[in-house]
């Protein structure tokens, strides 16, 4: 299995940028496959609590519009997990993420892991992150330092795979979802590419 990189220089990056109609940067995303971005969940909540319609636009790494336009489909708060499928324009150009096929428990503390986002709107961003243990709310605690936009982000471990979305930021502890634990969750059928 060849993993794609989220970077490859000849496509768009994998992470990409979340803004409202009017611009407002609000989190980062990742690109599964030619229809769908996951993001954290808490990206796509209004403020009553309830998945958000709007529009979303998507900038790539270079603060670009790329014409991509999407909404919020689905919703794990739980997880706190979204996903966004595009309404208008198509993900071709861009890098797809791996994900890691394993629902096992897929942290190890002997690997590598970076959490990648837009911290405050700004260029992309890496971060190493070190796993510390693990709650009984699958979330996955990592030492690190993440900053505000970088919420809905990837974290790729060693081998290439997306493992996770930064679901809480802070200093000293990160709490990460594991990406199976999501789409385990659902009813929607997404391919993955």
């Amino acid at each position: 299995v060849q993993k794609s990189n989220p970077q490859d220089s000849k496509k768009i990056n994998a992470i990409v940028r979340l803004e409202t109609e009017n611009g407002h940067f609000f989190c980062s995303g990742s690109v599964i496959n030619n229809e769908y971005i996951m993001t954290a969940g808490h990206c796509l909540v209004n403020s009553l609590g309830y998945m958000s319609s709007k529009t979303i636009k998507i900038k790539d790494s270079n603060l670009k519009d790329t014409g991509v336009e999407a909404e919020a489909v689905a919703i794990n708060n739980r997880l706190d997990y979204g996903l966004i499928k595009v309404t208008k324009g198509d993900l071709k150009n861009f890098n797809k993420v791996t994900l890691e096929p394993s629902q096992e428990g897929v942290f190890k503390s002997t690997m590598p892991y970076v959490a990648m986002g837009y911290p405050h709107g700004d260029q992309l961003h890496t971060v190493p992150l070190f796993p510390k243990f693990v709650n009984e709310y699958f979330y996955e605690q990592f030492t690190g330092r993440l900053y505000p936009g970088m919420s809905g982000g990837a974290v790729i471990d060693g081998r290439g795979y997306q493992v996770g979305i930064n679901s809480a930021v802070g200093i000293g502890h990160v709490l990460i979802t594991p990406v199976m634990e999501f789409f385990a969750s659902m009813d929607l059928e997404v391919r993955f590419e």
